[in-house]
């Protein structure tokens, strides 16, 4: 399988943007960035950083877990738990 890095870079004409792929820059980054680190964090509209409110979903892609959070500490605990779980689970293996 062929994952490609995505650069989105604006156009000269008008304000689409341009789609280029640089497949050597994601292999570059993919030994720096392994997947069980991965996470997608979707904000919600109540999210309001000037005031620091901090509402939404963060996904880790590796185990598919799900967790909804209400604020920054919220969203850096569920983070910090999965990364301590993979590093604990890295130390195991070796």
């Amino acid at each position: 399988m062929t994952v490609y890095h995505y650069s989105f870079k604006k156009c000269r004409y008008g304000s689409k943007s341009a789609v280029t792929t640089d497949k050597t820059k994601h292999n570059q980054l993919s030994s720096d960035l392994p997947l069980d680190r991965a996470f997608v964090i979707q904000f919600g509209s109540e999210t309001a950083p000037a005031q620091n409110l901090f509402d939404g979903r963060v996904e880790h892609i590796n185990s598919g877990q799900v967790v909804h959070f209400q604020s920054l500490p919220e969203l850096l605990a569920f983070v910090k738990q999965v990364l301590t779980k993979a590093n604990s689970k890295a130390d195991n293996d070796t």
